[in-house]
Parts: C-alpha cells; sequence; structure tokens
C-alpha cells in the first residue's frame, strides 16, 4: 500500500514540475513579446525585434540571430 501511495507521490510532483517549467516558459516568452512592443513603440533599438518566430517557415530570430528548428513527422 505504502508503495503505491510513493509511486503517486512521484507521480504528482513529476507532473508538477512539468507544469511549473511550461508555466514559466510561457510567462517569459509573453513578458520578452511585451518587452519587444516598448522597445518598438520606443525605438530604442535599430533592429527593434528582441524575438520574433514566424512558424511558417520555422523560424525564430532572438536578438538578431536567426534559428531555424524542424518538426520531424512522427
Amino acid at each position: 500500500m505504502e508503495r503505491y501511495r510513493r509511486i503517486k507521490r512521484k507521480k504528482r510532483i513529476k507532473k508538477l514540475k512539468i507544469f511549473l517549467i511550461l508555466t514559466l516558459l510561457i510567462l517569459m516568452i509573453y513578458g520578452l513579446n511585451i518587452v519587444n512592443k516598448t522597445v518598438k513603440k520606443l525605438s530604442y533599438l535599430d533592429n527593434t525585434n528582441i524575438i520574433h518566430y514566424d512558424l511558417n517557415s520555422n523560424m525564430l530570430d532572438f536578438f538578431r540571430r536567426d534559428l531555424y528548428y524542424r518538426f520531424q513527422d512522427a
């Protein structure tokens, strides 16, 4: 009985960690988008894109560096 409780507790903790990491990642992206809009509005930088992502061409532009990513079909 205790073994099953321990296993369930470990699974719960693992799910909570994944949820927290995803939540923090979403909040970070949202915050960067707000900062990006503010920089564009106030014209602080020559290239105003701090973060820009284009899902059609699978491109992520982060601090003026183009990062290409590819999703493979499963």
